[in-house]
């Protein structure tokens, strides 16, 4: 399953009203090359492997991502928690995703009230049709005549709708913050990846130890570990929390986001970061692009979206239509396209560009100065 396009009709905490996301390729896609940053979905359709996120701080990235985690668990589940919502303002979507050989349209309107005693909300309003893929629609779909589907019974006024039966196509969608800088997943992951590509991992981001062994009970959890450095004679048993204290921040979060960019390999999908760059050098997360645009590992086409403020991660990749750039104005959200939007230079990088304030994006450096004074005039 992928997500094609998303839009909040309602507004999601500060998004504009009809915030709308367009993950497709946005530019002529020259068949004669190898493309390894794009996916064929079908015929003249493509999806590009990564997606990207820039702007200030505050500038709605978090949100934005939080929005897309929320419709991802909308699609997988049929269930949106109340998590996600501070008020009890209806939440309404308008999604598109794309399941060979269909394009579903997926409208539904949730209310955080209603179903006091549940997590999750209540559904108002929900419909799905669908259409066959044709390479008229290609990139911007608006031509697309969607049909009811007879099998779809919307559920309105309960919690939990059926969508689910037909985005399912055995992905594996999910948000690496959720994992954040914690080990409790480490035994699960050693379990689906293996001992070999788990020691791989380990050692990449802390070549000390020369092991994580989990210790699986009699009900399969995980309780305990063998942790065993170089150094050391005997292994040491420890548990998930102690075992934490043993590794470093960014060790843990790069196994964590690491392995999870390896079931998206193995499964397909998509993943979501927030701030990827956060306790890893330059040079983990290129590889880790790298190797999603490797066809030879990521064999099930899995998807990268994320936010930075790395602005060279964004030479990384060649395509400039795959980057969004946000920004608040008197606490509304709007986004824009680096392509459809702005009048990129060729002849420079984009980190250039981003540097040179081209999508204003810097610091606004009349506050850092009125800082500085402040700082400076302090106690005198």
């Amino acid at each position: 399953m992928k997500l094609l396009k998303l839009k909040t009709t309602s507004g999601f905490r500060m998004l504009e009203k009809n915030f709308e996301i367009n993950f497709l390729t946005k530019t002529r896609v020259d068949k004669d090359v190898e493309n390894v940053d794009l996916i064929s979905l079908d015929s003249e359709f493509y999806y590009p492997i990564e997606t990207v996120f820039i702007g200030k701080n505050s500038s709605g990235k978090t949100t934005v991502l939080d929005l897309i985690m929320a419709v991802f668990e909308i699609l997988n589940s049929g269930r949106l928690k109340k998590d996600y919502f501070e008020y009890n303002d209806p939440f309404s979507i308008d999604v598109l995703f794309y399941v060979k050989p269909y394009i579903y349209r997926y409208v539904a309107s949730f209310l955080n009230d209603g179903l006091a005693d549940k997590p999750f909300m209540k559904i108002v309003e929900e419909s799905l049709t669908r259409t066959t893929y044709k390479e008229s629609y290609r990139k911007d779909l608006s031509n697309a005549a969607f049909f009811k589907i007879d099998s779809f019974a919307p559920n309105i006024g309960g919690d939990t709708s059926i969508v689910n039966k037909y985005a399912n196509d055995g992905g594996f969608n999910f948000s690496a913050d959720i994992l954040n800088d914690n080990t409790v997943y480490f035994g699960l992951f050693y379990d689906f990846l293996g001992e070999k590509i788990f020691l791989d991992l380990l050692h990449l981001f802390d070549d000390s130890v020369e092991y994580i062994k989990p210790i699986k009970e009699e009900n399969n959890s995980f309780s305990s570990y063998l942790f065993k450095r170089y150094s050391s004679i005997e292994p040491t048993r420890v548990d998930p929390l102690t075992l934490k204290k043993y590794l470093s921040a960014g060790t843990v979060r790069g196994i964590n986001l690491y392995a999870i960019s390896i079931i998206v390999f193995f499964n397909g999908g998509h993943i979501i970061v927030d701030e990827i760059e956060r306790s890893f050098n330059r040079n983990l997360i290129e590889n880790l692009l790298l190797m999603f645009n490797d066809k030879s590992i990521n064999k099930k086409d899995g998807s990268i979206i994320y936010s930075t403020h790395y602005s060279e991660l964004l030479d990384a990749g060649s395509r400039c239509d795959n980057v969004n750039v946000l920004h608040r104005f008197d606490d509304i959200i709007s986004i824009k396209n680096m392509h459809t939007d702005y009048n990129v230079r060729t002849d420079m990088t984009k980190s250039a560009q981003f540097n040179q304030n081209t999508f204003d994006t810097m610091v606004n450096y009349n506050h850092l100065i009125q800082l500085k004074d402040s700082l400076r005039n302090r106690g005198n």
